[in-house]
């Protein structure tokens, strides 16, 4: 008995044809992007109000205009000082100091115009010295020159020098120190010089950690 045709064995209500059908899905709408900003820029929002933010920094202000007039200051010594000789005074060299000769039977006009030269004078306390004590005036008539300074760190002017001849003694300490002339260097050409040390910011002397008291 024969085999029926292979169409036969073909189950009813199955389509089993080679033709590729198209599958159905179903349509999920896109989620619409929600605007962020990165983290990296978020703005934290306070209602926090700091009144002083708004205030100028005072402080900054006088600072700055301080800067300004050391600046200026600066620049008018300098244009002084090439009236004057450069010098080495001292017996040993004073690294960052440079210095200037200002002689007393000099005509130059210009020797009058440096600054805070209160100090060398006696400044305000002046009427208070005892008359007993040595004055920067005399000992500059006795010396017959004092010296101009500038002290530098790298490029910085730190501060402004004076220069008083005289020997490390009492006799000669001028104003026995109470005008801040408490430093001391051994000289070449005299027996040495009182310094004392000037903050071109402020136009105030400048208490060194050690000074340098004669007791005799």
């Amino acid at each position: 008995e024969e085999a029926p045709p292979a169409e036969e064995f073909t189950p009813v209500g199955e389509d089993y044809s080679m033709e590729e059908t198209t599958p159905t899905i179903d349509y999920i709408p896109p989620e619409e992007p929600t605007p962020e900003t990165p983290p990296y820029i978020r703005e934290e929002k306070t209602d926090d109000f700091d009144d002083d933010s708004m205030e100028p920094d005072y402080r900054t202000l006088d600072y700055i205009k301080r800067l300004n007039q050391k600046n200026q200051t600066i620049n008018y010594v300098l244009s002084i000082l090439r009236f004057f000789p450069y010098a080495e005074p001292f017996k040993h060299n004073l690294k960052g100091y440079n210095w200037w000769l200002i002689d007393l039977d000099s005509d130059n006009e210009y020797k009058a115009f440096l600054p805070y030269f209160a100090h060398v004078v006696g400044g305000n306390n002046k009427e208070y010295y005892d008359s007993s004590i040595t004055t920067c005036t005399q000992l500059m008539n006795k010396y017959q020159h004092y010296l101009f300074g500038l002290y530098n760190e790298g490029e910085e002017v730190k501060y402004f020098l004076y220069g008083i001849p005289g020997t490390f003694t009492l006799d000669e300490h001028p104003y026995r120190g109470v005008n801040g002339f408490n430093t001391w260097y051994e000289g070449q050409n005299v027996p040495g010089y009182w310094v004392i040390y000037i903050d071109p910011m402020t136009g105030k002397a400048v208490d060194l950690p050690n000074p340098m008291i004669p007791i005799t």
